[in-house]
C-alpha cells in the first residue's frame, strides 16, 4: 500500500515540505487522512504493509500514465516500475 500525491517538483515532499504551501490542500488532504490515518493503525487493521508517501511530477491531465520518477519522504528518486517493497 502506498500513497501518489503529484507535485510541481516532486522534490517537495522531502520531509513534508510541501506542506508548508497553502495552496496544496488536495495533496495535504491526502498525507492529513490518508497518510496518517495508515500510519495510525488503518494498516495493521486490514493487515496491509508499507504505507509510505511518494510525489510525482504532475500530469496535467486524468487518467494519464504517471511518470516513472518519483521522491519519497527522504528525498530519494526512486522508479515507481521498478520499485518494490521490503
Amino acid at each position: 500500500m502506498a500513497i501518489l500525491i503529484d507535485l510541481d517538483d516532486p522534490h517537495q515532499v522531502k520531509n513534508f515540505a510541501f506542506l508548508k504551501n497553502p495552496d496544496l490542500t488536495i495533496q495535504q488532504h491526502a498525507y492529513e487522512v490518508f497518510y496518517q490515518g495508515l500510519k495510525n493503525g488503518v494498516l495493521k487493521e486490514l493487515r496491509l504493509s508499507g504505507g509510505d508517501l511518494f510525489a510525482y511530477k504532475i500530469t496535467a491531465g486524468s487518467n494519464l500514465d504517471l511518470p516513472d520518477l518519483a521522491v519519497t519522504i527522504e528525498g530519494k528518486e526512486v522508479s515507481l516500475e521498478r520499485e518494490r517493497p521490503d
